[in-house]
């Protein structure tokens, strides 16, 4: 670890290895050695809110880095709901995080998001998908990435926001996403590329209206599978082919 770096929290949790680390007077959170965000940096969330042109309520799957506070709060969006797995997290990081409402945690549920997406009880305009990884899915949760898919567009009213993956395996990733949103009546996708490398996605039942400070991370190329055929797999099988091309 650099010398300037020192560890401001440490805990093992039920499900991960959760640290804090502090640098230059800011706090960023490691997850299994893992980086994950500064706090209470707002930027991952002002992208993935940023499509949310009339400020509808949204719930938020993931996220207990509770980095999406500041953001909503600019936004005047009061009607959120978070579901967050590891209670530890939100204990962690809340401290740290400035413009929290007073009712804070009635805003959280906390357990396996997957489970309660695919039971039917969760349902918003806009749902953010702050998982770890579109491409992680199946092997983070053991759920089905179509089974997924289905409850996610049959739970959103008209907007999903997420993470993909970093590089070019986020760019590949949601090519083929936008073929399975289309198919379940979000057929306009847009892809997000930011400067850090990670990449996005936008799926909306209208077309996406984009603040001029994001059109500079759209990707405005469109790349097809070189087979055809590859669009008669699953989901879960087009993300295994390209998991095993990296």
């Amino acid at each position: 670890m650099n010398a300037n770096v020192r560890i401001a929290g440490s805990l093992f949790s039920e499900y991960q290895h959760i640290m804090l680390t502090e640098q230059d007077k800011r706090i960023s959170l490691v997850l299994d050695g893992h980086y994950q965000s500064p706090l209470p940096n707002n930027s991952y969330y002002d992208t993935l809110l940023a499509p949310n042109m009339r400020n509808e309520d949204v719930a938020i799957l993931g996220g207990g880095d509770m980095t999406c506070i500041p953001v909503l709060h600019r936004r005047g969006i009061v009607n959120w709901h978070m579901y967050e797995l590891d209670p530890q997290v939100v204990e962690m990081c809340l401290p740290y995080i400035p413009n929290k409402p007073k009712d804070v945690m009635s805003h959280v549920t906390f357990g396996d998001a997957i489970p309660k997406l695919l039971n039917g009880e969760i349902s918003a305009p806009h749902i953010i998908v702050d998982l770890l990884g579109m491409n992680r899915l199946d092997v983070l949760t053991g759920c089905d990435p179509d089974e997924f898919m289905d409850a996610l567009c049959k739970s959103a009213g008209a907007l999903i926001t997420g993470y993909t993956a970093g590089f070019t395996v986020g760019i590949m990733l949601n090519e083929l996403l936008r073929f399975e949103f289309n198919a379940r009546g979000f057929p306009y996708f847009t892809t997000v590329y930011n400067e850090v490398e990670e990449c996005f996605f936008y799926a909306s039942k209208e077309p996406v209206t984009v603040p001029p400070r994001i059109a500079p991370m759209l990707v405005g190329y469109k790349v097809y599978p070189k087979n055809g055929d590859i669009m008669e797999f699953s989901l879960k099988e087009k993300i295994q082919i390209i998991r095993e091309a990296f």
